[in-house]
């Protein structure tokens, strides 16, 4: 609901990872300039240290679940989103929203450094969708489980997102609780499940896992690693569904590569598969030449997917992207069929200039935690 109302407003969202200490609260919301702090009444505890440090934020609500009434607790500062949105017309806002405006900053630390926020526009995240749509084959009677948290790319990005543009089911879980995500599958007749290699081992550990019915899943996706053989027999014994493996990062708009692994089709198991038709990829060298197949080099990526820049960090920016390509700081190879292997991360990253400051003053933002 937040996601798709600060959007329709034009206001930028800005997901605080729900695991943050309030120092580190404090700088999102400073880095990124947020004048609107919505918290779920379960994080408040968290919040209210800081408030009084907290100079860009003018206005604090709290939201909380349908099933706790709201004159139970009073919030400890503040006011209820809910008290507020019933006080407003039935009528759709007038928001002048541009394509390419900035959609939403999401903070990604990397390796080194503070927390860099990812500007990513409406047009990155609505050609990204229509792109894993596209490649998956999401349609209208799909029901897809979101496992990862909502403040990372890989929840509203690749579930959320897709299957909202064809008129798709989603179903979102607090956590990934191995025995909670079977018993949803079974309950809703979940399609599509996407999550890490980790939490694919604990779901095919459970001890009872024979006694779910999860004929109803299709496709099984992960990213953040390959499947090892292992892995991928398991969940192909256990779900009879194909599976996705994928490859991107947060300032790509997250997915960049497919590979599509069946029963019968299992020759490119350790590779991240290619390219989705909308963008670009080449592996270079340090000098920024394409490397030979087999070779060992840079991932750089270019498309309408990718982010505008890091917010109000024009230096890192000009680090990273660099005449329209997109430097992820992962190494990889090609096969000679043109599939796409990561070998691990780049230590010597070529720094050059360009880049533009995203910190636009007369934008809205607004941070959430949950």
């Amino acid at each position: 609901m937040i996601y798709f109302a600060l959007a329709k407003i034009g206001a930028i969202m800005v997901p605080v990872n729900f695991w943050y200490k309030g120092s580190e609260i404090q700088y999102t919301l400073a880095q990124s300039g947020s004048s609107v702090l919505i918290v779920h009444r379960n994080f408040s505890e968290t919040v209210l240290p800081i408030l009084p440090d907290l100079q860009s934020v003018r206005q604090v609500f709290y939201y909380q679940d349908p099933e706790t009434k709201i004159s139970d607790k009073n919030p400890p500062t503040g006011k209820y989103l809910e008290e507020l949105m019933a006080l407003q017309s039935d009528e759709e806002p007038l928001g002048e929203v541009d394509e390419n405006d900035p959609h939403i900053i999401l903070y990604t630390s990397g390796t080194t450094g503070f927390p860099k926020g990812a500007v990513l526009s409406h047009k990155n995240h609505y050609l990204h969708a229509l792109a894993w749509a596209l490649k998956t084959g999401n349609v209208e009677e799909d029901r897809g489980l979101v496992l990862y948290p909502l403040f990372h790319t890989g929840g509203p990005d690749c579930i959320l997102l897709p299957h909202f543009m064809v008129g798709a089911t989603v179903i979102i879980l607090d956590r990934p609780d191995p025995e909670d995500i079977l018993g949803m599958v079974q309950k809703y007749r979940v399609t599509n499940i996407f999550c890490v290699p980790t939490v694919w081992r604990r779901l095919l550990a459970v001890p009872n896992l024979q006694s779910y019915d999860l004929s109803s899943v299709k496709r099984c996706l992960g990213s953040s690693d390959t499947f090892p053989p292992d892995l991928l027999n398991g969940i192909l014994q256990h779900f009879h569904a194909d599976v996705y493996v994928t490859y991107g990062l947060t300032e790509a708009g997250c997915i960049l590569t497919f590979s599509r692994l069946t029963r019968q089709n299992q020759a490119k198991i350790n590779s991240v598969g290619k390219p989705h038709p909308l963008v670009e990829v080449r592996i270079v060298n340090k000098e920024g030449k394409d490397v030979a197949v087999g070779e060992v080099g840079e991932i750089i990526a270019k498309g309408p997917t990718i982010m505008q820049g890091y917010w109000n960090m024009p230096e890192k920016t000009a680090e990273t992207l660099r005449e329209g390509w997109l430097y992820s700081g992962d190494l990889g190879r090609y096969d000679e069929d043109g599939f796409i292997y990561i070998v691990g991360r780049s230590k010597d990253m070529i720094i050059s200039g360009g880049g533009k400051d995203l910190s636009s003053r007369n934008r809205k933002t607004a941070a959430t935690t949950r």
